[in-house]
Parts: structure tokens; sequence; C-alpha cells
């Protein structure tokens, strides 16, 4: 999971929230599988709310929106792990 700090406009104003995103991967069959994002916002004015961000296409696992926030090292990381199931 990914959380950060974030600013949401309203239609008059601005809104500090707090965003956790929830990076999965969705089997699809055989040997297919893709990146699903479901991110939940939490704000001091708001309930909790979440929804489902992105869905990447087919075999597109991780996303590259995932990988983009990883550094090198945790790439390797997180590469090796998929690798070994």
């Amino acid at each position: 999971a990914l959380a950060e700090a974030e600013e949401r406009f309203r239609l008059t104003d601005t809104i500090e929230t707090v965003e956790v995103h929830f990076h999965s991967s969705v089997n699809c069959g055989s040997p297919c599988i893709y990146a699903q994002i479901d991110t939940i916002v939490f704000s001091e004015e708001q309930r909790p709310w979440g929804y489902t961000s992105m869905k990447t296409m087919m075999n597109d696992y991780p996303s590259r929106w995932y990988r983009g926030y990883l550094t090198e090292g945790e790439r390797a990381v997180f590469d090796k792990i998929i690798e070994e199931g």
C-alpha cells in the first residue's frame, strides 16, 4: 500500500486528504493477471470513501504507476518476489 497527502478540489475550495492506494494483482485466467489500484480517501471534513482508481491491461502487473513510486532497490526486491511466486 502507498499513503500520500493530497489536496482535493471542491466547488468553492480545497480539502486536505490522506489517500491510501492498494496495489493488487487480479487473476483473470491462466496465465492472465492485471493490476488494480483501489484508493481510500480520508479527511477531517468527510467520512472515508473509496473507489477503484485504476485497472491495467491484461498481463500488466505490477503497474507502471506503482513501480514509479518505488526506489531502484525496492523495484529489484519487488521483481524478485514476483519471479519467485
